[in-house]
């Protein structure tokens, strides 16, 4: 890669052989020669450098908290340190070489920077330190080093990519029960609202398992036989006597991620529904989860223990990062997304692809020419990430299919953010939310037909956009009420287009204008489901946990377990 230095020597040059060819002057045309053929070597030398990378870094490693794997398991707002480590070759002596880790666009970098500039005075072995955040659940990923090599004179510069990966699995944040004691003492805990002082409030004759003896443990669960075969005190765990059915309905649809790479609305309904989910796992009740979007839904059976957790967990970081909506795009249109993504992301890969274009085709159809140019530089790279075999590149560039089948497939290994904020933020978003919102209440119905006995359905998402959504959504709860069941809903707000206003005076105007239409349709849906008996939360709420708890326990007594047409009256006259 030509740089403004190496531009001008090389004006210098032509005009120093032009002028000695027409005067003719010796002297200054061999000068001109010397210039141009030093600038040849300069260049030669780089590109020897650049094309060996791979074996120019050797030994290069990363190691997350000390630790080098091939997957790491993280959390959200939380810091840890990275150390990039290698060595370079002998052959390193006189580049000045950058040397920069990749990032995710949804890690941010909290200390230290994540690029170190060797020059050729430095030592062989090169390590540098930074501190890493995640900004947003989901899998993710480490790649590799962007090399940027450049020559002593910087004359001449080029760009390598050494892959490296590592796959990240971003936890969300866990909302813990609000307790009145420290969380590390173990022994005389305040019972938490809803639970009771052992983990199973009864016993039953179904078995689950024979554990340890722990303190507090009652003394009639005590496994004699197994206790004096292993020496030491061991206790049998029940299976609850009122086991609590509960089904969790989450809202993951496309608008649910407006905001991303950073942090959305989405991952607070993947906080809200993991903490629900293990609060109500932990006395091995069984939990279902239902996630809908507006193309459809995904529903998890009823299941209880540490596996129905894990399940819960996968199906919620697997729709944290969604495919990006790519049906609407056109051919065009796609690839220079996919394009204008790989150069930044990969621009070393695209700046060393120089491939051959007809100057008929560029010249008589302008248009046509510059796609085929861009198809000329990306289908190299895509062969190269997609590990297609060897001289599927020129299939890529006449085959306009088989490009498009490419940049479906790069996008789904890799984000999209542009065709996400569009799809979130478009002219149909009110019909997308209608639509996600009457796919909720139609699984809810399905949910509530399910039922075996009186079950626990909690909703996270945002309040329904119109008054027809909403008069929807009320109906089905109505349905479920008469029927018995105990419904929550969990609000986990809106993508609002004012949070990221920094004008102060910008602010006070918008705060100035008052409620909107929205604020007062969602007070007015608050109001309807208050009176049906639905309890209302937000997932800012400090009591969020707790009202779940309270809801559980009013189950496990069998209160109101009767009184089902009374209810039903009361409710209109629906009955189940």
């Amino acid at each position: 890669m030509l740089t403004t230095r190496s531009s001008v020597m090389l004006l210098i040059a032509g005009v120093a052989i032009f002028k000695g060819i027409l005067q003719p002057d010796e002297s200054v045309a061999l000068i001109g020669l010397a210039i141009l053929f030093w600038l040849a070597t300069q260049w030669f030398l780089v590109q020897w450098a650049i094309r060996g990378s791979a074996s120019l870094v050797s030994q290069a490693h990363r190691l997350l908290d000390s630790q080098q794997e091939d997957y790491f398991t993280l959390a959200v707002n939380q810091s840890y340190d990275i150390s990039v480590q290698g060595r370079f070759a002998r052959g390193f002596r006189g580049f000045r070489i950058s040397v920069r880790d990749v990032l995710p666009d949804a890690c941010r970098i909290s200390k230290g920077y994540s690029r170190l500039i060797v020059d050729r005075k430095s030592d062989r072995n090169f390590e540098f330190r930074y501190t890493l955040r995640p900004t947003a659940c989901g899998h993710m990923e480490l790649s590799g080093l962007m090399l940027l090599i450049e020559d002593p004179t910087g004359m001449f510069r080029g760009q390598r990519f050494l892959p490296m990966p590592q796959r990240l699995t971003v936890l969300p944040f866990m909302i813990r029960p609000k307790t009145t004691v420290s969380v590390l003492k173990t022994n005389n805990l305040q019972q938490i609202v809803g639970h009771h002082r052992h983990r199973k409030p009864g016993i039953s004759s179904e078995l689950l398992e024979i554990r340890d003896y722990q303190p507090g443990d009652p003394p009639r669960s005590i496994a004699w036989k197994p206790t004096a075969r292993m020496g030491r005190l061991m206790s049998c765990e029940y299976e609850s006597i009122v086991p609590i059915r509960a089904t969790l309905l989450a809202d993951l649809s496309y608008y649910q991620f407006a905001g991303r790479p950073g942090s959305a609305v989405a991952d607070r309904v993947i906080t809200a529904v993991a903490s629900i989910a293990r609060l109500l796992l932990a006395d091995r009740d069984p939990v279902a989860c239902i996630l809908a979007t507006e193309k459809g839904a995904m529903r998890l059976p009823h299941g209880h223990g540490e596996r129905q957790m894990a399940r819960i967990m996968h199906s919620l970081l697997n729709a944290a990062a969604p495919d990006p909506r790519i049906d609407h795009l056109g051919d065009d249109r796609l690839l220079r997304l996919v394009f204008r993504e790989s150069y930044r992301r990969f621009p070393a890969c695209l700046a060393n692809r120089n491939s051959f274009i007809p100057v008929g085709r560029s010249l008589l159809k302008p248009f046509r020419g510059k796609s085929h140019r861009i198809r000329c530089r990306l289908a190299p790279l895509l062969c190269e990430m997609m590990d297609y075999p060897l001289g599927y590149e020129y299939g890529l560039i006449y085959d306009r299919n088989l490009m498009r089948a490419a940049c479906e497939a790069w996008a789904q290994k890799y984000s999209l953010a542009t065709t996400r904020v569009e799809a979130s933020i478009g002219n149909n978003y009110s019909d997308l939310r209608d639509s996600t919102n009457a796919n909720l209440c139609q699984r809810l119905l399905e949910s509530r037909s399910r039922a075996k006995d009186v079950e626990l359905f909690v909703l996270v998402g945002s309040y329904p956009p119109t008054h027809e959504a909403a008069e929807q959504l009320i109906d089905v709860m109505r349905v479920c009420r008469a029927a018995g069941h105990h419904v929550i809903y969990v609000d986990a707000g809106a993508y609002d287009i004012y949070e990221r206003l920094e004008d102060p005076v910008a602010k006070q105007f918008v705060e100035a204008e008052g409620p909107t239409d929205d604020s007062a349709l969602v007070q007015q849906t608050r109001a309807s489901m208050k009176q049906l008996g639905v309890r209302c939360a937000g997932i800012r709420d400090p009591r969020l946990m707790e009202i779940v708890a309270m809801e559980v326990e009013l189950i496990r007594s069998g209160k109101f377990r009767g009184s089902t047409s009374a209810l039903a009256s009361r409710l209109g006259g629906v009955v189940s």
